[in-house]
């Protein structure tokens, strides 16, 4: 393997994560969260 194209990751506010690794890590949202069904 020579690159990482995706990650999962558990937080406890979704919002604050996304705004976090945006500002102090400079990462750009490609595409928003996606639910399963009954995952809401």
């Amino acid at each position: 393997m020579t690159t990482i194209t995706h990650i999962g990751l558990s937080v406890p506010d979704l919002d604050a994560a996304i705004k976090w690794y945006e500002q102090v890590l400079g990462f750009k949202l490609l595409a928003g969260p996606s639910f399963n069904a009954g995952d809401e």
